[in-house]
């Protein structure tokens, strides 16, 4: 039997009731696993949070409780980052200052060079100046 196709897979994954979407988790296309995590109960991402696909961990990261969004604060990919830093409590946030991708335009003090300018601004300067981020623009 053939394998289904992509496009109807994603429009399943659109059209299935939330509390449904388990079952499309470990789909093989990650496409397919980007538009279930953008639907999946938030209480289900936990089991997304290592995929293998960054579009997918972005989604999780865009969609994670707050509470929760330091288990993905080490990830491998900057953006990924960028995204838990702009929704974590500043306290929680300031821990991310120390991150090598944000750091390449303020050194190993970038919240001293920051003070003047929202620490989310800091953090998104940062992020852009960084040689590892301009790689992949």
């Amino acid at each position: 039997m053939k394998a289904p196709d992509r496009e109807v897979l994603i429009t399943v994954a659109d059209r299935l009731p939330p509390e449904r979407l388990d079952a499309m988790a470990d789909d093989p296309d990650y496409l397919v696993r980007t538009y279930v995590a953008r639907r999946m109960p938030e209480g289900r991402l936990f089991r997304l949070i290592r995929d293998p696909d960054q579009q997918e961990r972005a989604a999780v990261a865009e969609r994670l409780p707050a509470v929760s969004l330091g288990l993905m604060a080490d990830d491998t990919e900057p953006e990924v980052r960028r995204i838990v830093a702009a929704r974590l409590q500043p306290e929680a946030a300031i821990a991310l200052l120390k991150d090598l991708d944000w750091t390449g335009l303020y050194g190993s003090r970038p919240f001293g060079e920051c003070q003047s300018i929202t620490f989310s601004r800091c953090c998104n300067m940062s992020i852009r100046s960084s040689p590892k981020w301009q790689e992949n623009v």
